[in-house]
């Protein structure tokens, strides 16, 4: 039987959300790769660092407790011994606003919380 090898190929990387992601919120960022022989290392990156530094390694890249400032392109490096393939996706964590109802000398002040 013919065995063909070849480096990681048809790599993509997706959100478990669709559209964005409220602040506080747990979101999973999960990329996938055909290899023969199979991915043996899957490396996240953040596309803000110069230069790109891993923020983790794994198939999936769990981040807990979101804030805005986790919003940005993610990459994702699938590897094997006949070489590499990158995927990438745009995480966009929102703001859950709160609105406030304070009471101040019979008069109504609504403020509005930012994150």
């Amino acid at each position: 039987m013919l065995d063909v090898q070849y480096a990681p190929k048809n790599t993509s990387a997706h959100v478990n959300a669709s559209g964005f992601v409220l602040e506080g919120r747990s979101v999973t960022l999960s990329c996938s790769s055909d290899a023969n022989p199979p991915v043996l290392n899957y490396i996240w990156y953040r596309d803000t660092e110069e230069p790109l530094k891993p923020v983790q390694s794994g198939q999936n890249l769990t981040i807990s407790n979101t804030d805005p400032t986790h919003s940005g392109r993610y990459v994702c490096t699938a590897q094997n011994e006949h070489g590499t393939q990158n995927a990438s996706v745009m995480l966009d964590v929102q703001c859950e606003y709160q609105e406030a109802l304070l009471i101040y000398s019979q008069s109504l002040l609504y403020q509005t919380s930012d994150c």
